[in-house]
Parts: C-alpha cells; sequence; structure tokens
C-alpha cells in the first residue's frame, strides 16, 4: 500500500507545567494553559510477504480518502486522559513505496487536566459511526471497530501494530501506540519547521482480494469459454431390459464463468491490529517460519483476528449446520456462524476477467489446529456454467465419477434398482398391453443439502403406473417404499452431485503464506488467512476439471475439505504485495 503522511499540530489544554519539569523533559517553557503537538501520519503501504520484500502497491484515490482523524490519549498511567478529531486534506505521494498521501491539520486537544503530558497516543482514521474508545489503554486491543467503512464509505484506518518497539527511555512500549514526550509539545502554534513531529503510521482495517484470469490455455478469447476434455454418459444401453451400463456422449464440455465473491469472511475486527509478540521466525513447527516482523518500515505480516484461537468458533461443517444462523432479515439464504458469515451462489456476482475486480473484507486468521476445518477460512468462490460450444446449458449429474446427463442419471437410478414401476407403452403385436419401466418423466431430484441429491418420484405423474407381480398388474397409489428406495441409493450408497442450469463453484482458500511446498501436505499457522492493509490478488492460471455442483441456488454455501478430494481439488501459489499485495496463481 502507499503510506499515508498526515502532519498535525495538536493544541492541548494543558495546566501549566513548571520550568523544572520542562527543563527535565527538554520542552519549552509553559507560561499558559495551552500546548501545540505536531503530528505527522504515515499510511503504511502493502507489501509481499513472499517474493520481493520491498515490493507495494499503492491504493486508489477512495482506498486511502480520508475526512477525519482522531487521536486518543492516554496517560503513563495507561488511563484515557482526552481526544481529538481534525482533518484538513493532503496530497498523494507517487510512487509504489510504503507511504502513499501527505496531509497537513490542526488538531485542537481541550479539556486536559493534569500536570504532565500525555504519554500515549491512538490515531483512527475515518472511525466508523458511535466508534467509542477504551477508557484504558489495553482495553483498546479488544475494542471492536463494527465496520471497515465510515458512513461515507471510506475505510477506517488505526494505528500499526508491530513489536520491538521503545519508548524515549528505551523501555517496550506497547505494539499498538504512538508514543507522544514532552519536547514533541510547543507552548505556541506549531510553524511549517517545527522539527520534533510525532509520526504516526496507520493501515486499513480492510483485506483486499482481486481475482483475475490468467493466460488459460483452452480459454477461447472470443467467447470467453475454455473446453474441457471431460466426457458425458449417454443413453442407457438397452434401458428397456434393464441394462445399467451408460454409453459415453460426445458431448463437449466447456466452462464460462459466471462471477465470484468472498466467502467464509469476519463479520467484525478489531479496532488495533492484535499480534503475539512471541512468535518466532523460526521453523513453522515452532513459529511462524517467516520474517513477519518489518520494524523498519512500521508493520508486521501477520495478526490475531477477532477469532484467533477461539475454540467456540462453531465452523459449520454442512449447510444444514446447528451453529447457523440467518443474519437479521436475510432473505437471501445466507447465514452466519458465530464469526463468518457465509453465503449463496445467487449472491456471487464480481465480474471474471483478465484486467480483474476487486472486493474487501476484514481480516481472518488462525491457529493452525483451527484452520484445518476449511469452513474456518475465508475463501473465493468461483461461479461458472457448464455449456455447450455455443453456451446452451447442460444439465449434469455427477455420481461414482460419472458425469450424467440429468434425465439420462434418473433412468440410469430407476435401472439400477430395478423399480418394480411400470407405465403401459402401447401394444404388442398380439394386442397385448406392454410396460415400460418408469423413467425421466416420472422422477426429479430433491436436495440432500450442499449439492449433493437423491431421486424421487414427481408429485405430478403423466401416467398410472403399475407393479407387476407375474401375471398380474396392479396399479401403484402410495409411493412410499419406492421413494424410500430411490432415497437410499444416495443417501447411504454413493453421493450424487447435481449441476441445476449447469451451474457449479471451485471453492478457492486464500493463502497468505505457503512457503513450506516440501511439506504441502501440512498446515501450519499462516499458510492460509486474510490480514490487514493487504492485498491478495488470485490469477486462475489454468482449468481442467470441474467444480461442485450447484443445485439450489438459494443454499448456503459451506466449503469443505472432502470437496477438494480428486474432483475438487485446488492447486495456487501465493505471493504477497503492498497494499501488501499477495498473488496467488490457481489451478482448477
Amino acid at each position: 500500500m502507499k503510506r499515508l503522511f498526515l502532519t498535525l499540530a495538536a493544541c492541548a489544554a494543558l495546566c501549566a507545567c513548571s520550568k523544572d519539569d520542562a527543563d527535565s523533559q527538554k520542552t519549552p517553557v509553559f507560561t499558559g494553559d495551552t500546548a501545540y503537538l505536531n503530528v505527522r501520519i504515515s499510511d503504511a503501504a502493502t507489501r509481499a510477504s513472499a517474493g520481493d520484500p520491498n515490493e507495494f502497491e499503492n491504493g486508489s484515490a477512495n482506498e486511502h480518502a480520508v475526512s477525519d482523524a482522531k487521536f486518543y490519549f492516554y496517560d503513563a498511567n495507561k488511563a484515557f486522559v482526552t481526544q481529538a478529531s481534525v482533518w484538513n486534506g493532503g496530497t498523494p505521494v507517487a510512487g509504489n513505496d510504503n507511504i502513499e498521501f501527505n496531509g497537513n491539520s490542526v488538531v485542537v486537544l481541550r479539556g486536559l487536566t493534569g500536570t504532565s503530558f500525555p504519554k500515549y497516543m491512538v490515531t483512527v482514521l475515518n472511525a466508523p459511526a458511535g466508534f467509542q474508545p477504551g477508557q484504558r489503554l489495553d482495553d483498546m486491543l479488544a475494542t471492536m471497530a463494527g465496520s471497515m467503512y465510515n458512513n461515507d464509505g471510506e475505510f477506517v484506518m488505526s494505528t500499526t501494530s508491530y513489536p520491538d518497539q521503545k519508548d524515549a527511555d528505551n523501555q517496550t512500549l506497547p505494539y499498538y501506540v504512538t508514543e507522544v514526550t514532552a519536547a514533541n509539545f510547543s507552548p505556541e502554534p506549531v510553524k511549517p519547521t517545527f522539527t520534533n513531529a510525532v509520526t504516526v503510521y496507520v493501515e486499513r482495517l480492510a483485506a483486499k482480494v482481486s481475482l483475475r484470469l490468467g493466460d488459460l490455455a483452452n480459454l477461447d478469447t472470443a467467447t470467453g469459454r475454455c473446453k474441457l476434455n471431460v466426457s458425458v454418459a449417454g443413453e442407457l444401453n438397452g434401458t428397456d431390459d434393464g441394462t445399467t451400463t451408460p454409453a459415453e456422449g460426445a458431448t463437449d464440455i466447456y466452462i464460462e464463468f459466471l462471477g465470484w465473491a468472498l466467502n467464509g469472511t469476519a463479520l467484525d475486527s478489531y479496532m488495533m491490529k492484535n499480534i503475539d509478540e512471541t512468535w518466532a521466525n523460526t521453523a513453522a513447527s515452532l513459529g511462524l517460519g517467516w520474517d513477519w516482523k518489518d520494524p523498519t518500515r512500521h508493520r508486521c505480516y501477520w495478526g490475531k483476528s477477532y477469532n484467533y484461537a477461539k475454540s467456540d468458533g462453531n465452523y459449520p461443517l454442512t449447510s444444514g449446520d446447528e451453529n447457523l444462523a440467518a443474519p437479521g432479515n436475510s432473505q437471501a439464504g445466507d447465514m452466519n456462524a458465530k464469526y463468518l458469515h457465509y453465503i449463496t451462489a445467487a449472491q456471487i456476482g464480481n465480474t471474471v476477467s483478465k484486467t480483474g475486480s476487486s472486493d474487501y473484507c476484514f481480516e481472518n486468521t488462525n491457529t493452525a489446529a483451527l484452520a484445518q476445518t476449511r469452513s474456518a477460512l475465508t475463501s473465493v468462490l468461483l461461479k461458472a456454467k457448464i455449456c455447450d460450444k455455443d453456451g446452451g446449458t447442460l444439465n449434469l449429474v455427477r455420481y461414482n465419477g460419472l458425469l450424467y446427463n440429468r434425465d439420462t442419471y434418473l433412468g440410469y437410478v430407476a435401472n439400477s434398482l430395478g423399480l418394480n414401476a411400470f407405465y403401459e407403452d402401447g401394444q404388442t403385436p398380439e394386442g397385448l398391453k406392454k410396460y415400460t419401466r418408469i423413467g425421466k418423466e416420472y422422477l426429479e431430484l430433491a436436495t440432500l443439502g450442499d449439492g449433493k441429491v437423491y431421486v424421487k418420484m414427481k408429485e405430478t405423474l403423466p401416467t398410472p403406473v403399475y407393479a407387476i407381480n407375474g401375471e398380474t398388474v396392479t396399479e401403484i397409489t402410495d409411493f412410499t417404499a419406492i421413494d424410500a428406495a430411490l432415497k437410499e441409493f444416495n443417501e447411504t450408497g454413493a453421493e450424487a452431485i447435481a449441476y441445476t442450469g449447469g451451474e457449479m463453484y471451485y471453492n478457492i482458500p486464500i493463502e497468505h503464506l505457503r512457503n513450506n511446498e516440501a511439506d504441502d501436505k501440512t498446515i501450519y499457522e499462516a499458510n492460509y488467512g486474510v490480514v490487514r492493509n493487504h492485498h491478495y490478488v488470485l490469477s486462475i492460471d489454468k482449468l481442467s476439471k470441474l467444480g461442485k455442483g450447484i443445485f439450489d441456488p438459494d443454499e448456503v454455501i459451506i466449503p469443505n475439505v472432502e470437496d477438494e478430494k480428486e474432483t475438487y481439488y485446488i492447486g495456487a501459489t501465493i505471493h504477497i504485495l503492498s497494499w501488501k499485495l499477495v498473488n496467488q496463481g490457481v489451478e482448477l
């Protein structure tokens, strides 16, 4: 990201210091009760965790827009003293370095009644409506932001957090504050030449995610479709004699991208970035296993989101999980767990293109143990549809590793079960009634949840249905037993995944730092996650497999690691830049 520099002068209505106190702190002599504090704010740019450590990306104008700066002051005992608010604008900084914007303002602090200066300052830009600081400095670590935007849609930013900070006396400084000393104050309005400015570094609470199409070898740029080498089972051989072996179809399969969206996003965020200063830069099994600290740039590259290490996260395993609840008055089918939000396929709408598009979310990080659960991770859902070369819809079902046209699959199940369910199908040459086992006209799919389906009898049948026992033909009026047999076929046997309208999705867990390729089967801490002020760029570089089918577009999508075995496996590599930018190459 670009860093944001703001020069602010804070006028503090202070009780006058004695000359001895002022001299002992190397400050000017104060003869009145007003002091001015010059503040320089820098927006820490985004930078890569992998690759070039000097690689940064400036935010766009709306990403570093600021309308208000709030300063919260605490004394040496960490008690809240006062606050001030001001913003007078500024100018962008050219180049993709660690700073992206400079500004100048004058802040007036009033109501200070102590005889000494504040020691700690916490800065929040574009504070959400109603935000209140902690009454003690330590409380700020647990204070929630409530939103990543203010009422004008501008990004909330706060003082950066990074370890190993020291105060003027070489004592450890809380990692999320800026120290202010008596020498930073002036007894008269600050001039541009004032040299004791306090430098504050801020970063956005939001993480940015972008997705774009890479150089796909099988992409037809004219149609935007990718051809896949996938076989589809054709009509059953000998459907009238019970044969259940499908013929291999000759249908060509094409994939058309429909959109993408973020899933498993955090519902809230700490205002201040939380970290563990004891995290080591050693092997992944002993620490993070990479250099997460960057004090020279006034930042770090991992953190603890508000759900970090909390075992009460109740991360769901299925769309019907009892831990899910509808958010507010939502009618869209999306759901909340305790800390994360999950969407439906119908809500996926960001544009998929070569140039790419972006979205934003709160940070979501966790321990290696909790990151084993796919639904605990923030991921990208890439929606696509299966079609023919002209874009015509193909309604498919995946069963036992094979793809079937939906109608073919319905007949396949009926024949596989040998259902004693027939309809009149004309007459034999001898004038006897001819009966044929029911198929697609009598059957339909129903949901088992998470895209899984089973076959059932239609509510309205085109003709009467008969059971044949020897020479006896009886009309069936109660289909309970037949429906039970049909449901058991998929419920206890191999699962079937339906692609309604050919629609499907690829779940792509967002990687933060995947630097242990030699051990890619083990998930270490920081392999997955999204961190504030980082930009994750996903590039779709290869497409050779189908995603998971969408049967009901209004059903909430809960990722499961089982979905990625063989059929749905996604491989990716990630690099992280400055906003801090992270590049992830994805093969589907």
